[in-house]
């Protein structure tokens, strides 16, 4: 892991998931994406309308509503503040994130339970990855995961060079 490779088909990869060099000092090889887990029986409950996008989190509606990880305590909650500030760039992602900030009604210390509580019916919107909302959803638990439409502002790991 520690000597520049190139693996197979590394061609065929994004160059933002390769380094530059040739061979590549390193290659992504992880991929975390942002999701939303939407409790649909809560939401319901509430009059509460799935949101569709990352933006649409900021609306009145949703305050008091929404968890996510803590960006100063969970990998996860750190991904996230990132994600946003690659996707929106880095004026507009910290007035986001301020925005935000309005509708959280808890920061956790792990990256999984705010899909976890939103399964559990605790707060009906929970930002997550997408791993965690898919098999909580596949067990049976009252949840859409939603892919915003800005994107999903995954996050990669390099491999260490």
């Amino acid at each position: 892991m520690l000597q520049p490779y190139a693996p197979k088909n590394v061609a065929k990869l994004s160059k933002k998931y390769v380094d530059n060099n040739t061979p590549p000092r390193w290659v992504g090889m992880d991929v975390w994406g942002a999701a939303i887990c939407f409790n649909t029986a809560e939401a319901a409950k509430l009059g509460l309308k799935k949101p569709e996008s990352w933006k649409d989190l900021l609306k009145p509606e949703y305050k008091g509503k929404i968890v996510m990880p803590n960006p100063a305590s969970s990998g996860t909650g750190y991904f996230d503040v990132t994600a946003r500030l690659q996707l929106f760039g880095d004026k507009a992602g910290w007035a986001y994130m301020d925005k935000l900030h309005q509708n959280i009604a808890q920061y956790t210390h792990s990256g999984s339970k705010p899909c976890k509580q939103a399964a559990a019916g605790e707060f009906p919107i929970g930002i997550s990855f997408e791993y965690r909302a898919a098999k909580l959803k596949e067990s049976g638990a009252p949840i859409d995961v939603v892919f915003p439409k800005e994107g999903w502002a995954g996050i990669w790991k390099p491999r260490p060079s």
